[in-house]
């Protein structure tokens, strides 16, 4: 599942993709200010979903903050992750505050919880 959140004012409004395809075609089709990338998603994962993000001509897709969530805490995964071009990464489970904690330093719009 990937998780794209776009603000409007102060709230986060999200969308929910069921696979990497989806996840790519709502990416193009939306404006998003973060992605949240799960990994290990059915058709295309998310290594290949935020590939073919970066790929898609306009800035918005090459600077887009792309967040990757995995169960895994590998190192190689998190590599391979900044690889493909994501942002960040984070290992689940992970706090309420370290998630809006990257949502804010992707975004520079804070999170009021």
């Amino acid at each position: 599942m990937s998780t794209k959140i776009r603000s409007t004012k102060s709230l986060f409004v999200c969308d929910v993709a069921e696979n990497g395809k989806r996840a790519l075609d709502m990416v193009k089709e939306n404006s998003y200010d973060l992605v949240l990338m799960d990994l290990q998603m059915p058709e295309i994962d998310g290594y290949e979903a935020t590939r073919e993000i970066r790929k898609v001509e306009g800035d918005r897709f090459k600077t887009i903050p792309i967040i990757a969530l995995t169960a895994s805490a590998m190192i190689d995964k998190k590599d391979t992750a900044y690889e493909a071009g994501m942002t960040d990464y984070m290992s689940k489970t992970f706090s309420p505050q370290e998630l809006y904690r990257k949502i804010y330093a992707a975004t520079g719009q804070p999170v009021n919880v």
